[in-house]
């Protein structure tokens, strides 16, 4: 197998490889003497809070992976059973903001348990509504 380099990518190659011996010769390694890297352990305090995330739109994606998120979700789907709340005939697949108002702070009846069928036509992607048609 044959790798093809440009200049660029062997100058940075060859940065990232002297500074990596740097490190091995750092801590002790000798090169071509097999060793294992301990794997830090990460605590919840060292996990990105989402509220501190400026940007919006990271921090919306952060807090839908969040605790807060998920306890959330789960609520809905008990309520609702499983069952989409919109045309009550198909399984969820996914918690849907009937409003943003409470971004964050959404409460319960802020969401509705909905299925991707019923998703698609909410957000215009297409005409089936399943409420209506069979």
């Amino acid at each position: 197998m044959s790798y093809q380099f440009s200049l660029e990518e062997l100058d940075e190659l060859y940065e990232l490889q002297s500074m990596l011996d740097a490190e091995r010769k750092r801590h002790g390694i000798v090169p071509g003497v097999p060793f294992e890297l301990e794997r830090p352990s990460i605590s919840i305090s060292d996990t990105v809070d989402w509220r501190r995330i400026k940007d919006d739109k990271e921090k919306y994606a952060a807090y839908l992976c969040s605790r807060e998120w998920s306890e959330k979700k789960e609520a809905v789907r008990r309520r609702s059973d499983g069952k989409c709340e919109r045309c009550r005939r198909n399984p969820l697949d996914a918690v849907h903001h009937l409003t943003y108002i409470r971004k964050y702070s959404e409460r319960l009846s802020d969401l509705q348990a909905i299925c991707n069928q019923c998703h698609e036509f909410t957000h215009g992607k297409s005409d089936y509504d399943p409420r209506v048609q069979p």
